[in-house]
């Protein structure tokens, strides 16, 4: 007899390493961070996001209920609350903060919950804030109305919902190429990355996830052009 015994892919509580998952409609931020920034003793939150580095930043804060907001301290801040029946666990609703940035929203729309969680780190320079390393995710989609000219960073064609080339460098020339004016496609979405060396890093780490989701195969274009990894 061989079983093969199920092995839960959505383990949060269980966690050793600190780490933020973003649902849905929420930030969530499992027991070992609660513990070890001990959350416990906020209210609030105040996030932020750096797209150089595409990093997310949280800086916790306590309010108390009773007192007015006279100087604005909490105007930007998002509500900490205890999100399970044994309060070792936060939350923090973001449904807004998803609509304000489309970089957090695709995130929390991966189905696999392992792509919506990270790990997050005390800033160095600052202990009152943490952050957590995100990764692009083609959050731009050309448009018209889009000035590209001067653009770098990664892209992707999609077709029917479906990727099918991946690739990095000057937008604007690279979409552009005559030899893909008979390509078949609807969208090109990009996230703009100004270093080489993060361009390839992040087309590399794109392509590859691709080729974990579909069987080690390339996008259709990328196999017929010989980029890929």
């Amino acid at each position: 007899m061989a079983i093969q015994w199920y092995k839960r892919s959505d383990s949060f509580l269980r966690d050793k390493i600190p780490k933020i998952t973003l649902r849905k409609e929420h930030i969530g931020y499992n027991a070992m961070f609660v513990k070890t920034a001990i959350l416990k003793q906020y209210n609030r939150v105040r996030p932020g996001i750096d797209y150089e580095n595409y990093r997310i930043y949280f800086q916790f804060l306590s309010r108390d209920k009773n007192v007015k907001d006279i100087e604005g301290k909490f105007k930007d801040t998002l509500a900490l609350y205890s999100d399970n029946p044994n309060d070792v666990t936060r939350s923090t609703g973001a449904q807004k903060l998803y609509e304000h940035h489309a970089l957090l929203g695709n995130i929390s729309k991966f189905e696999n919950p392992k792509h919506r969680q990270f790990e997050v780190k005390q800033d160095p320079e600052d202990t009152s804030i943490w952050f957590a390393q995100l990764h692009p995710t083609f959050e731009h989609i050309i448009k018209p109305t889009v000035d590209l000219k001067g653009l770098r960073g990664i892209y992707r064609y999609k077709n029917n919902g479906l990727t099918v080339y991946i690739g990095k460098g000057v937008i604007e020339s690279r979409i552009n190429a005559s030899q893909r004016a008979k390509w078949i496609y609807d969208t090109i979405e990009y996230s703009i990355i100004n270093e080489p060396e993060k361009q390839f890093e992040w087309e590399h780490f794109w392509i590859n996830r691709y080729k974990q989701d579909n069987k080690d195969k390339l996008p259709f274009y990328n196999q017929n052009s010989g980029r890929g990894h």
